[in-house]
């Protein structure tokens, strides 16, 4: 009665934030600094979901009615992830 173990196994998903899957892109330039490129973002409908595996272990020890020891182990294995990159890419300008 004083010691309580846990266990618990999960395969999770979690969508990604509607801005990494929106399909606009914005652009930006200077025509005050010259040389500068300028820079853009977008997103990518067609990404993936994050996927993971995890695993919880606890252990609980209540020694008096107000008092607890307890021990807890987890595992998180993260098979897709998303991240950003910077691309080049040529654009048109107004002038064709």
């Amino acid at each position: 009665d004083d010691v309580v173990m846990r266990f618990a196994a999960a395969k999770v998903l979690s969508r990604p934030d509607y801005d990494n899957l929106k399909m606009t892109r914005g652009f930006a330039n200077s025509i005050w600094v010259p040389g500068y490129d300028g820079f853009g973002s977008g997103g990518n409908p067609d990404l993936e979901p994050y996927r993971a595996t995890q695993y919880d272990l606890s252990t609980e020890y209540y020694f008096t009615d107000s008092s607890i020891v307890s021990v807890a182990y987890f595992y998180k294995d993260i098979d897709t992830y998303i991240a950003t990159a910077d691309v080049g890419e040529d654009l048109i300008g107004e002038d064709g």
